[in-house]
């Protein structure tokens, strides 16, 4: 079981790879997207940190005053997905090294770790009769809770430009591409599945 699980992450990381690297269709381009984040709250009681790919850590200060940029830029594969998680503030006492917290936060397993539903991926679409080379999008955190994880406002702001004109295969958060790996995970495991039925001796 163990074997088919890291054949599937591995043809999960695969098809994130593909998917960035298909061109866009005649007349559009492919540009990177940073994200803000901003707020008017103060969430004392929990600290933040971005997931970058599967290991890539990073501590996230949210001001109110100055909003915190996650970029785009240099990013690819399974590395242009990026989640924004957090823990409460001294969760890290409970690890002997900070590379041992990092690792935890990457797979999920601090205690009361939450995230945000946004996948906040790198890249996006449009138009080549469009001047930019990057777009931004700004997100407004509005409520942090163990029940319903990091909340933003319901929609995203994005800098010039006309919403119809973004992501044709999928928002700039990457919304139409985490099922699309969803899918492609789940056909890797159901032909492992039906395959290892095969060689099983007949009763």
């Amino acid at each position: 079981m163990r074997t088919t699980l890291a054949v599937a992450l591995v043809a999960l990381a695969s098809a994130g790879t593909v998917r960035a690297d298909i061109g866009p269709p005649p007349g559009f381009k492919r540009v990177t997207v940073d994200h803000k984040i901003e707020t008017t709250k103060e969430f004392a009681d929990y600290a933040f940190f971005t997931v970058i790919g599967f290991e890539q850590v990073t501590a996230v200060k949210l001001d109110t005053k100055k909003a915190h940029t996650i970029e785009g830029k240099n990013r690819g594969g399974p590395f242009q997905f990026c989640e924004l998680v957090a823990v409460p503030k001294d969760a890290a006492k409970g690890y002997a090294t900070e590379k041992e917290f990092h690792a935890a936060l990457a797979k999920g397993k601090v205690t009361g770790q939450i995230k945000s539903k946004e996948d906040f991926s790198s890249l996006t679409t449009l138009k080549v009769t469009d001047a930019r080379t990057t777009v931004t999008v700004t997100h407004k955190l509005e409520k942090v809770s163990a029940k319903e994880g990091i909340v933003f406002a319901q929609e995203p702001k994005q800098g010039g430009g006309k919403p119809e004109e973004e992501e044709l295969s999928g928002r700039p958060r990457g919304g139409l591409m985490v099922p699309g790996l969803a899918a492609t995970a789940g056909l890797v495991l159901g032909g492992l599945w039906l395959a290892g039925r095969s060689r099983r001796p007949a009763k």
